[in-house]
């Protein structure tokens, strides 16, 4: 079965389940995709957060649901607009008066609280986002998908901590002649505050997804490392 037709079947689950809008809502987030197998790997832990159910009493369910990508460009410096000129004309943003807008993820937000610590009141906030652009040390990039862990309050809403986890879906079989390239982007996105920099190959992917035991081993452990 060919990554493509993987794709189609899992679309096609959410078709079954979900309203017109939700299917172009999500037809939006997979078009800043760079490849089939970052839409597999996006689609898979759509499903994941969308079935997760843990077996501890004080867990129940996440509640999945899209985030809207927002740029004024007059709020940005020149140097800035014409870049994200160059975002907003490649993913076809949505012009409304003089804002652009694009679905450009989602979000699984827990439907309970958790005893973090001893903060009894704390619950899990997971963000995922293809495409993350992020700048450090005046280099700009964009890393293939990320998870984006925030710890709320629940009575008050304040957020105690951010934690991002970086994910490339291609590895190094398709990196292996920028190897060192990797290890500096690796350095540089733990320096400006990420939590890891996970690489997995366009076959690993494939595998793990054939498997609904083994996906959601693998994105347990993600969330094992990001939680830490």
């Amino acid at each position: 079965m060919s990554t493509e037709t993987k794709i189609k079947g899992l679309t096609g689950q959410i078709e079954d389940n979900y309203l017109r809008e939700f299917r172009l809502k999500f037809e939006e987030v997979l078009s800043f995709c760079e490849s089939p197998i970052e839409k597999l790997m996006l689609l898979q832990l759509y499903n994941y957060f969308s079935s997760i159910n843990e077996k501890v009493d004080w867990i129940k369910s996440y509640k999945v649901k899209f985030i809207e990508d927002q740029i004024f460009l007059q709020a940005y410096e020149e140097i800035d607009r014409i870049w994200l000129k160059e975002i907003i004309k490649k993913y076809e943003y949505r012009k409304t008066n003089d804002c652009y807008l694009k679905y450009k993820g989602f979000m699984a937000v827990s439907s309970f609280t958790e005893p973090y610590g001893n903060n009894p009141d704390e619950r899990r906030e997971f963000e995922v986002y293809p495409q993350y652009r992020v700048k450090t040390d005046n280099i700009r990039y964009r890393i293939d998908i990320v998870i984006v862990l925030k710890r709320r309050s629940e009575s008050t809403g304040k957020i105690f901590e951010t934690r991002r986890l970086a994910i490339e879906c291609d590895g190094y079989e398709f990196h292996k002649d920028a190897y060192r390239e990797d290890l500096e982007r690796t350095r540089r996105l733990k320096a400006c505050g990420f939590k890891e920099v996970l690489r997995y190959s366009g076959s690993e992917i494939y595998i793990v997804g054939n498997d609904l035991q083994k996906t959601h081993q693998s994105f347990k452990q993600m969330l094992d490392i990001i939680m830490l």
